[in-house]
């Protein structure tokens, strides 16, 4: 009866399903956990009764757990205390006190991933395949996630400590880790199929156009950091290209981003978005990029929440919706919360009156030939520690406005915000 009612079975009347064989395999582990999953009239809720946790030391909760949530970035033993507040609509899960204390003990066990365990991993997962494994069935097979992977280094770094590719040394190795673990966010459809297409012909920087070259202006500034504005762009192409493992794994890490996000980014809205996709997720020095306001030579100080470029008629806000005392001063904690699917107040900085000629610029854009974009982020940062991008909701249109020092402001976005981000940032408005 093994793998016999895995996938492509459909007995909605099932109401109880027994696990009794191990697997590392989190498409398979839903498959088995999915054929009792299916609603019946005649079926109150199904029962799971897992034999294999308990008896396996190696078995770990926290990928399966993570795989239920709607929020899988969020620390799993956290959701567990909190009684799993991010499941799909009309799920729960509930566990009795003993059984609570131990899927929590797995869980931090298994939280604390030890680079001597996930390489001995990672080699006997190679073992299996008779390759190395792509980062995709690294992350299936260990339960981990690609931040797990990326914040030790290079991904060929650990595949070589596995012994599953030859010894290597890069001039860069350190900085590009820490940049491609960066870049690791990169949801963008369009922009990663230019990047791996770019690649493969070798960076060559001649004939862009000036979206192309944005593009590859918001690659090397997050690859290289702060210190790539010493780098011409040609000059950080050509330093790339030196360090061939991390190309490659460049290369590794777009292809798993390509095939796992979900995603659907509408085209740039206009000339003045330049390469950035509404719906797609940026940090904000790719968006400074993006907007054509940060060259490689020319790295500017931008610390507020709204950025003026008069030369594109642009004005571009971003909003941290979660707003904590540690980060912001009580003259910066804002009013900003969406309204519904294509609405959204917004709160100018507190020394912007109506009178002004920034009030007016806003509230007057469509006569003055400006364009309003709108920039959210539900938290300043990840829960691994990096940065929270931000998602490009798009142009404004003004609505109304009341107050004075600071103005509020309702907008209508022009394009509505998807299910996949609405959730999120929701939340912050109740």
């Amino acid at each position: 009866m093994v793998d016999l009612y895995n996938e492509g079975v459909d007995i909605p009347e099932v109401d109880t399903v027994l696990l009794l064989r191990p697997t590392e395999s989190l498409t398979v582990y839903l498959q088995q956990l999915g054929r009792g999953l299916r609603l019946h009239d005649e079926k109150d809720c199904l029962t799971v009764l897992d034999f294999i946790g308990a008896q396996r030391r190696e078995f770990r909760f926290a990928p399966r757990l993570r795989a239920l949530s709607t929020e899988p970035t969020r620390r799993i033993d956290r959701e567990v205390e909190d009684g799993f507040p991010h499941l799909p609509p009309g799920c729960f899960i509930r566990l009795e006190r003993v059984a609570q204390q131990r899927v929590l003990e797995n869980i931090r066990e298994t939280l604390t991933l030890r680079r001597t365990r996930l390489v001995a991993d990672l080699r006997e997962l190679g073992r299996h395949l008779g390759r190395p494994p792509s980062i995709r069935e690294a992350t299936d097979y260990l339960g981990a996630s690609l931040d797990d992977l990326l914040r030790r280094g290079l991904w060929s770094r650990l595949l070589a400590e596995a012994g599953l590719i030859e010894p290597f040394a890069e001039p860069d190795e350190s900085q590009l880790g820490k940049g491609l673990r960066r870049l690791a966010h990169i949801d963008d459809p369009r922009q990663i199929r230019f990047l791996l297409e770019h690649i493969d012909r070798g960076q060559d920087l001649d004939g862009l156009s000036e979206t192309d070259f944005r593009r590859m202006t918001m690659l090397h500034i997050t690859l290289w950091g702060p210190s790539g504005t010493a780098l011409s762009l040609a000059d950080a192409a050509q330093r790339l290209d030196q360090n061939p493992r991390a190309l490659a794994d460049l290369r590794s890490i777009l292809e798993h981003r390509l095939a796992s996000t979900h995603t659907r980014s509408l085209p740039p809205p206009g000339p003045w978005a330049g390469p950035l996709a509404v719906h797609a997720e940026y940090t904000r020095d790719e968006i400074l990029a993006g907007l054509g306001h940060w060259t490689m030579a020319s790295r500017p100080d931008v610390r507020e929440g709204v950025l003026h470029l008069a030369a594109g008629k642009v004005d571009a806000f971003f909003v941290t919706l979660n707003k904590t005392e540690e980060s912001y001063s009580p003259t910066t904690m804002y009013e900003d919360y969406v309204i519904s699917q294509d609405l959204f107040h917004w709160q100018s900085q507190s020394t912007t009156s109506v009178q002004s000629s920034t009030g007016q610029r806003y509230i007057r854009h469509k006569q003055m030939g400006y364009t309003p974009l709108l920039f959210v982020r539900e938290n300043k940062r990840l829960p691994s520690g990096l940065a929270a991008p931000y998602a490009f909701l798009g142009p404004l249109s003004y609505i109304s406005h009341e107050g004075n020092r600071p103005i509020s402001v309702v907008w209508r976005l022009e394009c509505a915000i998807p299910a996949r981000l609405l959730r999120p940032i929701a939340r912050q408005a109740v």
